[in-house]
């Protein structure tokens, strides 16, 4: 027996312009108004003064800034968990720490030179921010002062400007969301022009950098040796920082290595 066919069901009629009253007169027949939303009145103040009525679409505004700050929250606990067990957390915060202590400074000798100069925050991160710094940190010294005083010769490598770039950029993703109203806020470091161009023009010195280093090794520069105390303060921290006391053979190991390279270093040759 054939399957009986799905009965379709009618279209809906077009509202009608027209009707008939209860005298079976022709009257207008007006469209169904939409049904509206219920508004929550909120209870009045303190002061006594009612406050304005949640709509629902205020209050699902409000709902979904709590899931977003929720979500952001779970996102943060569970970086700083991946982190713990790491040096990227700790690293990435030291690259913050000394963005932000400089550019503070930095703004307070601007505004020092010009008074009519306006400080502006060290956050949100931005690559405009983020270049002047990188001009700064490509150019310091790389140890700003030893403990003899002197200044050193030496200055940052390639993969240290990159780690700086990586932390901020970290910084600046993880907190964007507090500043939406701020559109250079939203703009990925590493996908800025001026970021990219101090990237390429570090790599590119980097192997003069390099050959520089070596020139001051070799010369026996105060800013590029190894004192007698730093020696003595490295030989102690190999015995005294492992783990376990099954473990000091390999802070035996660590400080015969470090005696042996020092003590050829020093005599300036190869022989025993």
């Amino acid at each position: 027996m054939p399957a009986t066919p799905a009965r379709l069901s009618a279209p809906p009629l077009p509202h009608s312009p027209y009707r008939f009253n209860a005298n079976n007169e022709v009257v207008d027949n007006p469209a169904p108004s939409a049904p509206s939303l219920p508004s929550v009145v909120a209870p009045a103040t303190s002061d006594g003064a009612p406050t304005p009525p949640i709509t629902h679409a205020t209050g699902l505004e409000r709902s979904l800034a709590e899931l977003e700050a929720e979500s952001h929250a779970i996102r943060e606990a569970f970086t700083a968990e991946e982190q713990s067990d790491k040096a990227t957390g700790p690293t990435y915060a030291h690259h913050v720490r000394n963005y932000e202590h400089w550019w503070n400074t930095s703004q307070g000798h601007r505004q020092n030179d010009d008074p009519s100069h306006t400080i502006m925050p060290a956050f949100p991160i931005t690559a405009a921010k983020v270049t002047v710094f990188l001009e700064y940190e490509m150019t310091r010294p790389q140890k700003r002062k030893r403990e003899d005083g002197t200044d050193s010769t030496a200055t940052v490598g390639s993969s240290d400007v990159k780690q700086v770039i990586s932390a901020l950029e970290n910084r600046r993703l993880s907190t964007q969301h507090n500043y939406l109203d701020n559109p250079a806020a939203q703009i990925g470091l590493h996908q800025d022009y001026r970021i990219q161009k101090l990237e390429s023009a570090a790599e590119h010195k980097e192997p003069a950098r390099v050959k520089m280093a070596h020139i001051l090794k070799a010369k026996g520069t105060n800013a590029d040796t190894f004192t007698s105390a730093d020696v003595i303060k490295c030989s102690d921290w190999c015995l005294t920082d492992f783990k376990g006391p099954t473990n000091i053979w390999i802070g035996l190991r660590d400080r015969g290595m470090l005696l042996t390279s020092c003590s050829v270093a020093f005599r300036g040759d190869g022989t025993w």
